[in-house]
């Protein structure tokens, strides 16, 4: 394994904490119709941090050798990703409401919550 393994795997839990903290302010501007959802740097910092907790994630995947068809918990950690980032949208893009809102944002909680188990415990 790579001497940057502990670096990079260090980086990636610091950003994924960063990225739920910016979509639960962001969710908070949401539910308070606040304008500053409309400035350029809180629609543009999210999206950096997330494509540095992407690379950071495929390079340890690439590190270490894991591939999402052989590692089903990797699969499912990329399954609530996915859902996750939809959840996401839904909260900040579509829902027209405090109470979808709060759906969204509670299941994007499960997603994180369910992701960070599986990277710590791999059960399958």
């Amino acid at each position: 394994m790579s001497d940057f393994y502990p670096a990079i795997k260090h980086m990636h839990m610091l950003f994924a904490v960063i990225s739920l903290l910016a979509f639960l302010a962001r969710s908070g501007m949401k539910f308070s119709n606040s304008a500053l959802l409309d400035n350029k740097m809180v629609k543009v910092l999210p999206h950096v941090n997330d494509t540095l907790l992407l690379v950071c994630g495929v390079s340890l995947a690439v590190i270490a050798g894991l591939n999402p068809m052989v590692h089903m918990w990797l699969a499912a950690k990329l399954f609530l990703l996915l859902v996750y980032i939809a959840c996401g949208m839904f909260v900040l893009k579509w829902s027209t409401n405090n109470l979808q809102r709060s759906f969204g944002v509670l299941v994007a909680l499960c997603c994180f919550a369910g992701m960070g188990m599986l990277a710590v415990a791999k059960p399958f």
